[in-house]
């Protein structure tokens, strides 16, 4: 479910900036509400985004904050290794969550001597479930590193990776991807244009059923508080969205024969 897109950009005197945006909805099979703002600070003034499960990205938080917060420096050479480093300790929980509750023995008795005490075609099922245990939740991981804009992407099989001038995760994310492809989006492009071109992809995601309509979006610097648009700034961009975005086609559109010629059945 959801969107949360991240781009980067450059404020008027060149310094670097990051867009981010999310929407405002929690779904599950019973339904679905405008009640989740999915901007997590970390420190280091680092930003998190969140899709998919919201109780698996909240308790994910937990080991990745904790990492974030050991860190005495986050630079180009470790921020990959920590976000790992917090992705694979959830894991590595789900994975003890698994073998306690099917065999009541912990995941390093599993690791040293399960196939020994467990029947092989048993303990082959089991390895089998660990490996595709899925986090239930994709991040964007935003910050500066020795002053670049970073993005990192993470997926649910804890592969972390820096994605280039923007990242989108969610439902919605090959529908907003398409707009930040389709402008051209840069690093190096205006904020004002940047914040245009994300509000535009994540209306855009509003196509999907998942994403809701109430929008956040947030503008970070290097140092500093982070800027959130206010509800006049979204309406400008709203504005600009109803003269730039795509229009309706009002009623149908007609093709004239003159355009056709009757296709004689040869190739030429």
């Amino acid at each position: 479910m959801t969107i949360c897109i991240a781009a980067a950009c450059k404020a008027k005197d060149g310094d670097p900036l990051i867009v981010v945006c999310s929407d405002w909805q929690y779904s599950s099979d019973l339904g679905s509400a405008e009640v989740g703002f999915k901007q997590i600070y970390l420190d280091h003034n680092w930003t998190c985004l969140f899709s998919g499960d919201v109780s698996a990205a909240k308790t994910l938080m937990l080991p990745l904050k904790k990492h974030f917060k050991q860190a005495e420096k986050i630079d180009e050479t470790n921020i990959l290794k920590i976000v790992r480093n917090g992705l694979n300790e959830r894991k590595r929980d789900l994975a003890e969550e698994f073998v306690q509750g099917q065999f009541a023995i912990s995941y390093d008795d599993f690791l040293k001597s399960g196939k020994e005490i467990l029947p092989e075609g048993k303990h082959r099922e089991a390895t089998d479930n660990i490996s595709s245990i899925k986090l239930g939740t994709e991040l964007i991981i935003t910050g500066f590193a020795d002053g670049v804009a970073t993005i990192v992407e993470t997926d649910e099989y804890c592969t972390a990776i820096i994605r280039e001038h923007f990242s989108t995760i969610g439902e919605g994310r090959f529908l907003a991807h398409s707009v930040l492809m389709h402008r051209a989006h840069e690093d190096i492009s205006h904020l004002g244009t940047t914040l245009y071109r994300v509000y535009e992809a994540k209306k855009y995601a509003e196509r999907v059923r998942s994403v809701g309509p109430s929008t956040s979006i947030t503008v970070i610097a290097e140092e500093g508080t982070p800027k959130m648009v206010f509800p006049s700034g979204r309406r400008y961009l709203q504005e600009q969205y109803e003269k730039y975005g795509p229009k309706e086609i009002q009623g149908e559109i007609e093709f004239d024969e003159k355009y056709f010629h009757m296709w004689s059945g040869d190739k030429t």
